[in-house]
């Protein structure tokens, strides 16, 4: 079946894992449970890998377990200005403008977050839906979250390419029965295609459609 809709992750895959903004998002999710249960932070990240491990992201743990505010949590944790980690790459929005498929961002961080950095990057157009982290606390990579997003869309997971930096996610993906592809500057696809910067999804999705031709794919 051909792709007719493309899911976009955001963080990592829509900008460079390497502009540090995620990594910053990191050191204060570490910073707010630290304060949050008075423990020293260089043990926040056991208890986030449980959490993780255990629920798929850290909010849903903390919220689950411990009733954690979710306001308390994406106001402390997304207040960091995107423009002073992400240049503004125009190839980006042209390679989205490009793609006749329809196009949604798919992402595990909330809708302030989201408009925020799609702002920033000048792209907020370029998607018919942005699904995002909200209180139903569907997120990637439980079933539910796809579902979600698929029944509101209103296609199948067999037209549907999921772009995302993290494995996990794309397994969630792959286990609904859509076609995958990871983003990852240093090419480590673990098993997926692979490419290392959004701009080449175009020949990405040429070379899907000409098997004949070559694809780097790892």
């Amino acid at each position: 079946m051909d792709i007719s809709v493309i899911w976009f992750d955001l963080d990592n895959t829509l900008y460079p894992a390497s502009s540090g903004l995620l990594d910053a998002i990191d050191v204060r999710i570490n910073e707010f449970i630290a304060t949050t249960f008075a423990m020293p932070i260089e043990q926040t990240p056991a208890l986030r890998k449980t959490l993780y491990e255990e629920y798929g992201a850290t909010l849903l743990g903390l919220h689950k377990k411990y009733n954690t505010s979710y306001e308390d949590y994406v106001t402390y944790v997304y207040a960091l200005d995107p423009a002073d980690y992400i240049k503004p790459d125009p190839s980006v929005r042209d390679t989205l403008m490009s793609l006749p498929q329809r196009k949604i961002i798919f992402s595990n961080s909330n809708a302030d977050h989201v408009a925020r950095v799609c702002g920033h990057l000048n792209i907020a157009d370029c998607f018919s839906y942005k699904f995002c982290l909200d209180r139903d606390f569907a997120v990637k990579p439980d079933p539910r979250a796809y579902k979600k997003v698929a029944n509101a869309v209103g296609c199948t997971f067999g037209e549907s390419l999921l772009v995302d930096d993290v494995d996990r996610n794309l397994a969630g993906g792959k286990r609904m029965g859509m076609r995958t592809l990871k983003v990852d500057e240093m090419l480590e696809g673990n098993g997926y295609d692979c490419i290392g910067h959004i701009k080449e999804l175009p020949r990405y999705l040429a070379e899907m459609n000409n098997p004949g031709a070559s694809s780097e794919v790892s």
